[in-house]
């Protein structure tokens, strides 16, 4: 968390605000981070833990800004990420609704990052059949404007609830890229055990809500949007100890799709 927290004081833009959800953290952020010594910041606090949706949404509700941009309590901004996409703004005609950035993905036991960068304007549902692969949670700047368009988090997603919001955002509104790696994502080995009943959930509710969207865009779509579906549930089955069952799912996946297994899984990183 003090990563995270210690990242946006030190943006190069200045004019923000940060919510922090503190989401029945077993350890409570200490209150002098709503002091003087911290102007600026201010913490939400639940007596429950409500999961990824139930945190973001208060926070959206509680902020002040035009723009909202989200921060993983594990990640990181590199000092500039506010200040690139404020400034990508003046480069297109008409500002957009959202902007995602490139990111570095930094993984347990393992001595270098991997780079992804963001090159892909998602014009569409069938742009985002392939994953959640901008990693929202971190790289995000939204209008604020637009929760109250397309809706919050659906909180009874555990898992994938940006994938979905993502979705839903895309048929009304472009998402732009900033191809620069402006975000540091980490992963660590219990950043990867994901709740597996959550996720088996999630990939049904998505394949119930937008099978027919992406069946809209050709067979191909249709085709990338189940076999993500697949990876996902084989990747928490892995995760979960059911290494049979994960291989069992990844071949289901790969003869759903074989040409672009590789790409969808080698991206997956076991955080959503």
């Amino acid at each position: 968390m003090q990563r995270a927290i210690d990242s946006v004081t030190a943006q190069s833009f200045r004019d923000w605000e940060l919510l922090i959800v503190d989401d029945a953290s077993p350890a409570p952020l200490p209150a002098n981070l709503e002091s003087g010594d911290f102007p600026g910041i201010r913490i939400v606090r639940h007596d429950r833990n409500k999961g990824a949706a139930g945190a973001r949404n208060p926070g959206i509700r509680d902020s002040r800004g035009q723009w909202l941009a989200f921060l993983d309590s594990d990640d990181a901004r590199h000092p500039a990420k506010l200040e690139v996409q404020l400034a990508a703004m003046d480069g297109v005609p008409s500002a957009p609704a959202a902007w995602v950035t490139g990111f570095d993905i930094y993984r347990a036991g393992r001595d270098r990052p991997e780079n992804f960068t963001s090159t892909l304007t998602i014009s569409g549902p069938d742009d985002l059949a392939e994953g959640c692969r901008v990693s929202p949670g971190s790289t995000l700047m939204a209008r604020r404007s637009l929760f109250d368009k397309i809706g919050y988090f659906d909180e009874d997603l555990k898992r994938l609830e940006d994938w979905d919001w993502l979705i839903r955002l895309s048929q009304e509104h472009e998402i732009l890229p900033v191809a620069d790696p402006l975000a540091d994502i980490h992963v660590s080995h219990a950043t990867g055990r994901q709740n597996l009943a959550a996720v088996l959930t999630a990939t049904d509710v998505l394949r119930d809500r937008y099978l027919a969207l992406m069946s809209d865009s050709g067979g191909r779509r249709r085709r990338q949007f189940l076999s993500t579906l697949l990876i996902e549930d084989a990747t928490a089955y892995h995760w979960a100890g059911h290494n049979l069952k994960a291989a069992l799912v990844t071949m289901r996946a790969i003869s759903v799709l074989r040409r672009h297994f590789k790409r969808v899984f080698g991206w997956n990183s076991g955080k959503t």
